[in-house]
């Protein structure tokens, strides 16, 4: 919660960017369900918590053919050991 106030004081202090900011990434203290909501209600925005590796595990399972893991930093790694690119993100899909 403590980056609500400064938003709240920047729209205040800047009325103008409210129009322009729809996203916003901040660390893993905002993977909060209710703050988001509160973002979305009151600004229409979209808060993003990036990734924070120490809370994830290598994924194994479940994996398409060819993919041997993905890391806790989000690196897919083929069958072979090599580092895939990282290409784009689907926002429709939420992927």
């Amino acid at each position: 919660m403590t980056f609500l106030p400064h938003v709240e004081k920047l729209f205040e202090t800047y009325p103008d960017l409210e129009l322009h900011i729809k996203r916003v990434l901040y660390d893993s203290a905002c993977d909060d369900k209710k703050l988001k909501e509160i973002f979305w209600e009151r600004f229409r925005i979209e808060l993003k918590a990036s990734l924070n590796p120490r809370r994830k595990k290598t994924i194994t399972t479940n994996l398409i053919r060819g993919i041997e893991k993905i890391t806790p930093y989000g690196d897919v790694i083929c069958m072979a050991g090599y580092k895939m690119d990282y290409l784009g993100i689907r926002y429709e899909n939420g992927k």
